[in-house]
């Protein structure tokens, strides 16, 4: 007979070679025999994410965060799952319970600043990013993402430096590059009108000068 780890790692090797189905009934005789598993539950969760059954991915989580109310990556981990279900304000729900329980986790904060990003509460979600810069000043994503809010804000100035810092940090990202560019492009137009100025050459002059 098997104990309920034998299972836990039959199902890992099943998962590992995409074997999903098979995979998540071997979780489910394993958390029979060991109900109180959080592991089980997480690769199980795990499982369910790979299929795109996120609903059952999130019981996955929220049965582990009863099993452990201090458990913070579960409560991380449920967020992402209720984000690829489109469901963002239980999201930040989630990632609000990680981030109080670890404050200065920068992944944590980041993923909640993106959660509030999609439900278009930018204030809320620069100031994730920005205390998730704080936290790891050396994650190029952050400043992008943070870039981003402040462009909804029509905060072009702002979102200009942080899409700096971003390439500043990963020079060879195309994605930070074009926002930079974009950013210029919309701040140039909006302080010396140069769409109705029509004037080429000054407006190359008023980019170049931003992206020095």
């Amino acid at each position: 007979m098997f104990s309920s780890m034998d299972l836990n790692r039959k199902a890992l090797n099943l998962s590992y070679k995409h074997k999903f189905d098979e995979a998540v009934d071997l979780y489910q005789k394993a958390i029979e025999l060991d109900p109180k598993n959080v592991e089980i539950y997480n690769n199980c969760a795990t499982t369910y994410s790979y299929q795109g059954n996120y609903n059952e991915a999130i019981k996955m989580y929220q049965k582990m965060i009863e099993i452990n109310h201090n458990d913070d990556s579960a409560y991380n981990n449920c967020g992402i799952a209720f984000v690829n279900s489109k469901k963002y304000d239980e999201a930040i729900a989630m990632y609000r319970k990680a981030i109080k329980l670890k404050p200065y986790n920068s992944e944590y904060r980041n993923n909640c600043g993106l959660a509030l990003y999609n439900k278009k509460y930018y204030k809320d979600a620069i100031n994730m990013f920005e205390k998730a810069i704080e936290e790891d000043p050396d994650e190029a994503q952050y400043y992008n993402n943070c870039g981003e809010a402040y462009i909804k804000l029509n905060k072009n100035s702002k979102a200009i430096k942080m899409f700096k810092d971003a390439i500043d940090l990963n020079v060879d990202d195309d994605e930070y590059r074009g926002n930079l560019y974009k950013a210029i492009d919309t701040l140039i137009e909006e302080k010396d009108n140069i769409i109705s100025n029509k004037n080429p050459k000054y407006y190359v002059n008023s980019k170049l000068n931003y992206i020095k």
